[in-house]
């Protein structure tokens, strides 16, 4: 009796790669909720820097005089967000079909997918936000032993030494003072293992998404269900993950830096033309990994299948 071997995380690559040639609404769904957005976002952030191209506009002068503290942006920059998310919701929406032997990879129009994906957005954020809450909660057992030793060694020399230096300028007690913090930095070193559950809490539930959009959980059960899938197959799954990011993420990454940086360097007045470039290279690959996660979820959450051997005939 022997265990059928799981696939290889390149093989959840090459599913993504034919699953989003067949569903061209995904290409719709990248164009309208990631690379406009973003774009839009990197607009309003540049319009808003005081050392960027648009520095001495009149929309530069106008958003100054009338939005000095950024509200509007804020909330623009937060609507933008939301987009995203609805754009996250909308690929996992149709990539659900790729979990097990679900009938029904057939197309799907941009308007059907983004009006079924609405309702996702939100238990999405909230769920999301959840997760970011307890992540912070076991990230505590690391965060609350560092201030301690932190406030121990140094924490009143800091004070003292700051007030030293806004009531005569004396920077000598303040660099004094980074010495002291730099012997307090093994004992950081020494705590580091405290963040370890906080990490393993984050690998754990890194299908939360997928879980609440194909299995219509919410919240906790989303997470708790993220971590049921991994149980047992921790190690598997890290090593997907990352050879997805890899392979995905990291050279969308890489290509984006390098444009951005020839072009401010050698032409700076095309600089939104390099956002637009680098944020198509970032939507597609999050389409890709997005696609790849909902496929490693399906076998990470299918039963482990043995096979056994024939007979042997006499």
């Amino acid at each position: 009796m022997a265990k059928k071997r799981p696939p290889t995380g390149f093989s959840f690559l090459a599913d993504a790669w034919e699953f989003s040639r067949k569903q061209p609404a995904l290409s719709a769904v990248v164009l309208w909720f990631f690379i406009l957005p973003w774009t839009a976002m990197d607009l309003l952030s540049r319009l808003t820097s005081d050392n960027d191209l648009f520095d001495g506009t009149a929309l530069h002068a106008f958003l100054a005089k009338n939005d000095p503290h950024n509200i509007v942006v804020t909330i623009l920059t937060l609507g933008l967000i939301v987009l995203t998310v609805w754009g996250t919701a909308s690929i996992l929406f149709v990539a659900r079909r790729m979990i097990g032997n679900r009938a029904g990879r057939s197309r799907t129009s941009f308007l059907a997918v983004q009006k079924q994906s609405r309702a996702l957005v939100w238990p999405l954020i909230l769920t999301s936000l959840l997760r970011t809450c307890i992540t912070i909660e076991w990230g505590l057992l690391f965060l609350i032993p560092a201030l301690f030793v932190l406030l121990q060694k140094s924490g009143s020399a800091l004070i003292r030494n700051v007030g030293a230096l806004l009531s005569d300028g004396d920077a000598t007690s303040l660099i004094a003072h980074t010495k002291e913090v730099a012997v307090a930095t093994p004992l950081l070193f020494m705590l580091f293992p405290l963040l370890i559950p906080a990490i393993l809490y984050r690998i754990r539930t890194s299908f939360f998404a997928v879980a609440l959009i194909a299995e219509d959980l919410r919240l906790r059960a989303a997470l708790r269900q993220s971590a049921r899938v991994v149980k047992g197959k921790f190690w598997y799954a890290v090593r997907c993950l990352l050879i997805m990011a890899v392979v995905w993420i990291l050279p969308a990454k890489i290509l984006s830096m390098i444009l951005q940086s020839l072009i401010e360097r050698h032409a700076p007045s095309l600089i939104l033309i390099s956002d637009i470039l680098g944020n198509t290279f970032d939507g597609a690959s999050t389409l890709l990994f997005l696609l790849s996660l909902t496929a490693l979820y399906g076998a990470l959450r299918e039963p482990r299948v043995e096979t056994v051997a024939p007979p042997k005939s006499d």
